[in-house]
């Protein structure tokens, strides 16, 4: 079925079959996004937020969540969503975060959809949701970086154009995009990266617009620098990549996870559709190149790389598969009928999950809540709820901000934890109040020893006080 022809089926009656794989594709991941683990950073992110929103800057001292000092000077590079997750929870609680995260999940799948419609036949469309959208459903959590995840998704028809027809965008428009992105996430700069990565094509092919399109890059610096933030911003992608070693998430991108399955997918999809095409360009190949390289240098990458790479993957699959044909069509009110009581039944999916983790050491932080202040040694990733259901006197030796810490300190805060190494000095250095460890670690014998006593049980956790 030519393209041409695509609207007019859009406009009958009927629509494919192939429509309502595509909608239960959609609600199999909204219901799987629903269960996606809470990230512990939200705790900090919502922390910060309300700092914003009361002192009108970004100074952080004293520090209202460590007190430890940062490895370097620390600046937000999420500012406006932790001022947004601040007022969420202020209205509604922690359910605030999880409806947003329902709004955000919903938003990124229609976007897929409504891209993959307009351009593709129905049957790509479901297959490239299947592709795409499952693996996506793991990473679409409470997070800044589902912001980035929309945006990606929002700008496939921008990235359709330049793959296929060579069209760029207008630099005023790449300009003012990346200026909204940077007081989001910092995956902003992946606008002035694809600028680039367009003017090396042109360079390549000797067309002389990659002068613009590298000038249209530099300004995007330039913006990204005139956030509230600050200049200071720029710096932020060097000083997260060299503060993350120690988190998985950071880890390059090994293919037995569910996560990279969609990337290693769409890989498979470009070596075959640039073998069999006569028609592969420079700068397909060039960008297809780059964007797999950044996918599978951290685990966080590889849906935004699969999702970037979404036009070219689905036309080169299309090409491949161009003689396929469906006639088996459905009403569209059918369609639209299951489209509404697939997307309730994953609203009360939603509707139906703790807004807070049920395994979540409820029983310590409430026994931090009798101190005025206490000095508080706990795993990495349980931080941050501490800090919050706590109360403002409980101070951190570590939390979730990678990039304050660094990865030596990450490094050298996990093996305390488990009593590896020499521990004893690091932790006489820290001079913890309170320890918060997990009941089977060594860490927990071996100060029960030093005389610590256990204070309060609490799922795998106790908390130590000294006795």
């Amino acid at each position: 079925m030519s393209r041409r022809q695509r609207p007019a089926e859009v406009a009958s009656p009927s629509l494919s079959a192939w429509h309502l794989l595509g909608f239960g594709v959609i609600a199999l991941g909204l219901a799987v996004s629903s269960y996606a683990t809470i990230d512990p950073d939200i705790y900090w992110h919502r922390i910060l937020g309300q700092l914003w929103l009361d002192q009108r800057s970004f100074d952080l001292t004293p520090d209202p969540i460590a007190y430890t000092a940062a490895f370097r000077s620390w600046f937000p590079t999420a500012w406006l969503p932790e001022v947004g997750y601040a007022l969420l929870v202020d209205a509604f609680g922690y359910a605030g975060i999880l409806g947003l995260r329902f709004v955000l999940a919903t938003t990124f799948y229609l976007l897929l959809l409504r891209y993959l419609a307009a351009h593709c036949p129905a049957w790509l469309a479901a297959l490239m949701l299947v592709v795409v959208g499952l693996p996506a459903a793991l990473v679409l959590q409470d997070r800044p970086q589902t912001l980035s995840l929309v945006l990606c998704a929002a700008l496939l028809p921008s990235l359709g154009r330049w793959y296929l027809h060579d069209a760029t965008p207008r630099t005023r428009n790449a300009v003012l995009l990346t200026w909204v992105w940077a007081n989001l996430h910092g995956l902003w700069v992946l606008v002035p990266c694809f600028l680039l990565l367009a003017a090396l094509s042109d360079l390549i092919t000797r067309n002389p617009r990659w002068k613009r399109l590298a000038t249209g890059a530099f300004l995007c610096l330039l913006v990204a620098a005139l956030t509230p933030v600050g200049p200071r911003l720029l710096a932020s992608p060097f000083l997260i990549s060299a503060s993350a070693g120690q988190l998985r998430e950071w880890q390059p991108t090994a293919l037995r996870s569910p996560v990279a399955w969609g990337l290693a997918l769409t890989l498979l999809i470009l070596l075959i559709g640039f073998a069999r095409s006569p028609r592969v360009t420079v700068r397909q190949q060039l960008a297809a190149g780059v964007i797999v390289v950044f996918g599978f240098l951290a685990y966080r990458n590889a849906v935004v790389a699969s999702v970037l790479l979404l036009p070219l993957s689905a036309d080169l699959l299309s090409r491949q598969l161009h003689s396929v044909r469906t006639t088996l069509t459905v009403p569209r009110a059918v369609i639209l009928a299951v489209a509404g009581l697939a997307l309730l039944w994953t609203a009360q999916v939603y509707a139906g999950q703790p807004a807070v983790p049920e395994h979540a050491p409820a029983r310590i932080a409430e026994a931090l809540r009798a101190y005025p202040s206490v000095r508080v040694l706990a795993p990495y990733n349980d931080s941050g709820y501490l800090r919050e259901f706590g109360g403002d006197g409980v101070r951190l030796a570590i939390d979730g901000r990678a990039d304050r810490y660094g990865d030596e300190r990450i490094r050298d805060h996990l093996a305390l934890m488990d009593a590896r190494g020499r521990w004893r000095r690091p932790f006489a250095a820290l001079d913890p109040d309170v320890v918060v460890v997990d009941r089977r670690s060594p860490l927990r014998e071996l100060l029960l020893q030093d005389g610590w006593a256990v204070a309060v049980r609490d799922r795998d956790l106790v908390l130590l006080t000294m006795s």
